[in-house]
């Protein structure tokens, strides 16, 4: 690798986890990704794009001195209040299209997997590499831990050949497979206790 490109992608991947930190994904770490953590994700989001809109209001402000105080910050904040609301239901909202738009495409690749094999169109070998796919897409979309998608997985995962065929195509395989497993088993039985 070139000593260009080397630097090109270690500034990217810094730029990345700059991203990842005020855009709050690494609240999906934490949690499954829906309800709960799309409100952390907006406040967190609405936060950092709030204190920059303050801190370009005072910079820009010739008559503001560098001078950092309480009282001004309270007014500000007070002032200000009803665009912190707007940046976040705008942050609200976009990460709830997403999010949206991601449990559509898991729920509907569900659905296609089990028409597949209603109808017996397909062989035996790409409905498990599709149920695969659909193990790993759903760890990538941070959907794998909804107890709704939890359970199919934990249902997939006892197929020795999806189990295969999902470490065979998976970068860090038996590694991502044993965790999301374990993870799909206890949400499984936290929710057989529950009903």
């Amino acid at each position: 690798m070139s000593p260009k490109k080397r630097a090109a992608q270690s500034c990217f991947g810094h730029l990345s986890r700059w991203i990842s930190c005020f855009s709050g994904k690494w609240v999906l770490e934490y949690l499954p990704n829906g309800r709960d953590a799309i409100f952390i994700r907006s406040v967190v989001v609405a936060a950092v794009v709030f204190v920059i809109f303050l801190a370009v209001l005072n910079g820009l402000d010739s008559s503001r001195s560098w001078t950092p105080s309480c009282s001004e910050l309270k007014r500000q904040l007070l002032d200000h209040q009803v665009k912190f609301g707007v940046i976040f239901v705008a942050a609200y909202s976009a990460l709830y299209a997403r999010f949206s738009a991601q449990w559509e495409y898991l729920a509907n690749l569900f659905n296609q997997i089990k028409a597949a094999e209603c109808r017996r169109d397909c062989e035996g070998a790409q409905i498990v590499e599709w149920k695969a796919a659909f193990i790993e897409d759903a760890q990538d979309l941070y959907l794998a831990e909804m107890p709704i998608f939890a359970s199919v997985i934990h249902a997939w995962c006892q197929e020795p050949d999806v189990r295969e065929s999902y470490v065979r195509s998976t970068a860090g395989g038996e590694r991502r497979l044993n965790s999301v497993m374990a993870s799909a088993r206890e949400i499984f039985d936290t929710e057989n206790r529950r009903w």
